[in-house]
């Protein structure tokens, strides 16, 4: 529960929080969301990861990060 409040809920309430703000406030301005390669599961044996490698998180914590990303 930890990571689903931290980083789903979290995100989620941040992005809301943004998004009323940011005519006003933020104007021009960017939310950077980081997140972890962990979403991309184990490296295979070419040792990488690219933009198009598909998501496969393989624990609580990377499904939650995952989980974030997409809400972003």
């Amino acid at each position: 529960m930890d990571f689903v409040e931290t980083n789903v809920l979290g995100s989620v309430n941040l992005l809301n929080n943004f998004k009323g703000i940011w005519k006003d406030i933020f104007k021009g301005k960017r939310f950077y969301h980081i997140s972890t390669d962990e979403v991309y599961g184990s490296l295979g044996k070419d040792g990488l990861f690219t933009e198009e490698t598909s998501y496969d998180p393989r624990s609580p914590y990377s499904a939650s990060k995952a989980s974030s990303d997409h809400f972003v």
